[in-house]
Parts: structure tokens; sequence; C-alpha cells
């Protein structure tokens, strides 16, 4: 067979005509893991109802003014809906694949990964406390955890 047989492409070492088959997803465990835990947690967050959950969970400036600091870092996986969650979990994949490969591989590097997170959505909810001191507005969503590597990588 020649090469024009082919539609002009060059045979393939293994001798078929179909390329390798890619993954859909390339992030690393970690970075899944992370995306996954919005929508399970946002699943049950909605079943169990989330205004309570985010009453108790989430984090308001005011609370801090008054000397809490309650929801800094639960306030991360509460969402305000399902395309609150999913947004984020995306956002987790885009952002956070790339940071959890700069971590490596391994347990270590997982919980590296996952600290990075938590360091990003707490200094993100720091600073939309600096903007809104006093308010008793709430605060939900990974947002901050998410993009701010994002920044910094950029």
């Amino acid at each position: 067979m020649t090469i024009e047989d082919q539609g002009g492409r060059e045979p393939l070492e293994s001798g078929t005509d179909r390329p390798p088959r890619e993954p859909v997803l390339r992030a690393p465990l970690s970075a899944l893991l992370l995306a996954g835990s919005f929508l399970v947690l946002y699943g049950l967050q909605d079943l169990a109802g989330s205004d309570a959950l985010i009453a108790r969970f989430g984090f308001s400036p005011a609370d801090l003014a008054q000397g809490g600091a309650g929801g800094l870092l639960t306030a991360l996986f509460l969402h305000g809906g399902w395309a609150h969650a999913f947004l984020n979990a995306l956002g987790a994949l885009a952002f956070g694949a790339p940071i959890a490969r700069l971590f490596g591989k391994g347990a270590g590097a997982a919980a590296a990964f996952l600290a990075f997170f938590l360091l990003c959505g707490a200094l993100s909810s720091l600073g939309y406390a600096a903007l809104h001191w006093g308010k008793p507005y709430m605060l939900v969503g990974a947002s901050g955890g998410v993009t701010w590597p994002g920044h910094g990588f950029s």
C-alpha cells in the first residue's frame, strides 16, 4: 500500500492506521479527587439542606471581625448550587492539574497539593474579608483556592 492509498499518511510502526488512544482526562489524581470532592460534597450538601450548612460552615467577615475564624477552610467545600460546584470542579482541573504536576506523584505530593489549595483558599477568603470587613455576608466556594495558583504561575 502506498502513502497515497492511505490518504497521504505514513503507516504507524505497529502496522495499524489508528493512533494510540489518549486518556480523556490527563489531570493528576490529586486534582481529579479535589474536583470530584466538590461535586460529591455539594450533592451531600443539597441533600442535607444547604442553608443550615452554609450558616454553620460558611465564611463570614463579621465572624472574623469578632475574633472567630470559623468557615475559613470549610467554606471552600460548600457551594451555592450545582453550576457553582461544577464550575469550581472545572477550575480545579484547569488550574489545579499543572500545579499538582509541579508537586509530583505520591501521597506526600498529594498532601502538599491539598495544603497549597487550602492556603490559597484561606488567603482568598481573608482578602474578601478585608474588602467586606465586619459585614455579615456569607462566602462559600472554592474559586479562590482554584484560581490563585493559576495567577501565580501565569
